[in-house]
């Protein structure tokens, strides 16, 4: 039996802060390398320089793979924060969860937690990518833990609660 450990319990706001340093890194270039694909910005080169220094910079090209997957296919919008934005939103810690599952060779439960934002096919696509970065991670000593998503109600309830949240719109 797989171990599944619970997400961090906190604060929406500190909630990034309390995750592994893996599931950190991870985020910040998925977010990153989402929100600048199109701008022309050299966002791979800073990506593979920041994860050069953890040994995880072959992860780049398989990281842009994925997100071309997501941006080509996605029935839904997968909602990321900035990458230096301390909040973090249920479809960043469903991605986690599915990275987690690949690198857990659990790929049924990856492919599932894909399959939030893409159909079928694509959520195979998804695989490949999301198995590769896991090694990748993996082979520098990096782990992503697998996570209960049931508290994903906590942390829903928690930023509705927090004022300082304002609103859960995406920044």
């Amino acid at each position: 039996m797989k171990k599944v450990s619970p997400f961090p319990h906190a604060t929406s706001i500190d909630k990034l802060a309390r995750l592994d340093l893996s599931e950190r890194l991870f985020l910040w270039g998925f977010r990153g390398m989402a929100q600048h694909r199109n701008c022309g910005c050299p966002i791979f080169a800073a990506t593979r320089h920041v994860y050069g220094r953890f040994r995880i910079e072959d992860a780049v090209g398989p990281l842009g793979t994925l997100i071309e997957v997501f941006a080509g296919n996605a029935h839904t919008a997968v909602e990321i924060h900035s990458p230096n934005c301390p909040c973090l939103s249920e479809s960043e810690i469903l991605l986690l969860r599915a990275v987690a599952a690949a690198q857990s060779a659990d790929l049924n439960m990856a492919r599932r937690g894909f399959e939030r934002w893409l159909q079928g096919l694509a959520a195979d696509w998804a695989l490949g990518p999301a198995c590769e970065i896991a090694g990748i991670f993996r082979a520098a000593g990096m782990r992503f833990e697998l996570r209960d998503i049931a508290a994903i109600s906590t942390f829903e309830s928690a930023v509705a609660r927090n004022p300082t949240v304002g609103s859960r719109a995406l920044h």
